[in-house]
């Protein structure tokens, strides 16, 4: 999850409690309600019991920055704490957390099951294999205040260097795929498989949306209706996916972006994140957080 314009306060009260909701959003609770409807700016007895997992000192001086939740539900966080990066692990509703002293602090964070990671800070990228207790630097890896990260599996996956550079790594292999000429900042990538993925970016006031189809050699800014621009988005396949606009209207595609519809039009709710893990079951996150187990938010 991110945002065009950073992590603002709304944005880190947003990861914490959609966070807090997912974590606690078991089959039943599922099964029981159609819509949770949350203050996140409000939400202080959650916060509290979060903070009471993590530890009082550690929750209050942590910098929330980057989320990333895997298929299975397991979240981790990475952040700052005292100019050292660190990371939260969640895993069946227990808390971990992981200082990362090799580090000033967590850029992006992505994992692709509970023990499989990577983490940037704002030089180089770090790959764990045993759930984040020990890293190593990835060779060839140079983000330069960038750092985006997105992987499929284990090996094959992308990463954004200096100067908006976007690379491919397979396995050992590090190339160069696309090199952005304009150094507009890419704010988030997601890819569906080896040939589908999106961005956006943002530079010189201006905002792109953008998709590619050959691994993210070339890619076509995408329009959706009339939004300026793109605060989050989120696809679960190559057909469907979700975006929040300028205008915190919250659309979804069924055809590869080809045409979209709202499906939240409130214009006096600040939203800033999307998170679908189906077309039924997602979040979304601003200054209100609301869940939906129907695709009607």
């Amino acid at each position: 999850m991110d945002t065009s314009l950073g992590i603002g306060g709304f944005m880190k009260k947003s990861i914490l409690t959609i966070m807090m909701v997912i974590v606690s959003a078991t089959p039943a609770t599922l099964s029981q309600s159609v819509k949770i409807k949350q203050k996140a700016s409000t939400n202080s007895t959650k916060k509290d019991t979060i903070n009471e997992n993590i530890s009082s000192s550690v929750a209050k001086d942590f910098s929330f920055e980057k989320i990333s939740i895997t298929k299975d539900g397991s979240v981790f966080v990475g952040g700052n704490y005292k100019s050292e990066g660190l990371m939260l692990k969640i895993i069946d509703n227990k808390f971990k957390v992981k200082k990362l002293s090799f580090i000033y602090s967590v850029h992006d964070i992505f994992f692709i099951n509970q023990l499989i990671g990577w983490i940037s800070d704002n030089k180089f990228l770090y790959k764990t294999i045993d759930g984040g207790d020990t890293w190593s630097k990835v060779q060839n890896t140079n983000v330069e205040h960038q750092g985006r990260i997105f992987f499929l599996d284990e090996n094959y996956g992308w990463f954004v260097g200096k100067d908006a550079v976007l690379n491919l790594i397979k396995g050992d292999y590090t190339k160069v795929i696309y090199e952005d000429q304009s150094y507009w900042t890419i704010k988030k990538l997601q890819f569906l498989n080896q040939s589908e993925g999106w961005m956006s970016q943002y530079g010189s006031g201006q905002y792109l949306f953008q998709n590619t189809i050959d691994g993210g050699q070339t890619w076509e800014e995408v329009n959706v209706n009339e939004t300026e621009w793109i605060s989050d988005f989120n696809f679960i396949n190559e057909n469907e996916g979700f975006v929040v606009g300028s205008d915190s209207k919250v659309y979804s595609t069924s055809d590869k972006g080809k045409s979209w519809q709202v499906i939240r039009d409130k214009s006096n709710t600040n939203i800033d994140v999307v998170f679908f893990l189906d077309r039924k079951t997602g979040w979304i996150g601003g200054s209100d957080v609301c869940r939906t187990i129907n695709g009607l938010l």
